[in-house]
């Protein structure tokens, strides 16, 4: 066996914006991993509640899970959650695709425990919860992951 079998033949360097400095990338290290609350047990229990999330810096990933778990009290009208990317951090934009684009829960599903997979398309990535016909008894309980 000659030394040339030892050597990694993938690699390259990427910025890493927490440390703010260039790392080796090797291609089995390019998978990335965190857990990021966006939305964490918010009650919307008054008509036409709106939440949006803290902005998370999404460059270094390629994939995003969305866990979303929404608990249903009494009757409320609906509840509806949005994916949003801004390439600088200010203007933003609703991913529309797939099951994205229209992600509306009603009272009459009962609760939900779903996740959906899609690429990262940008910089920055948040969530916004729009709700309605919410009162003390008809309510929404909904973490975001």
């Amino acid at each position: 066996m000659d030394d040339s079998s030892k050597t990694i033949k993938e690699s390259g360097l990427i910025w890493d914006d927490r440390d703010q400095r260039y790392k080796p990338a090797y291609e089995t290290a390019l998978r990335r991993l965190e857990t990021v609350r966006f939305v964490e047990e918010i009650l919307f229990d008054s008509a036409d509640e709106e939440y949006t999330s803290d902005k998370f810096e999404c460059a270094a990933f390629q994939d995003f899970l969305l866990l979303m778990d929404v608990d249903v009290t009494g009757t409320p009208t609906n509840i509806t959650v949005s994916v949003e990317f801004s390439a600088e951090g200010d203007r933003w934009f609703k991913l529309m695709d797939g099951p994205f684009g229209s992600l509306i829960y009603v009272n009459a599903q009962g609760d939900k425990k779903e996740c959906l997979h899609e690429k990262i398309f940008s910089h920055w990535m948040r969530v916004k919860v729009v709700s309605s016909g919410c009162d003390a008894n008809n309510t929404f309980l909904v973490s975001i992951t």
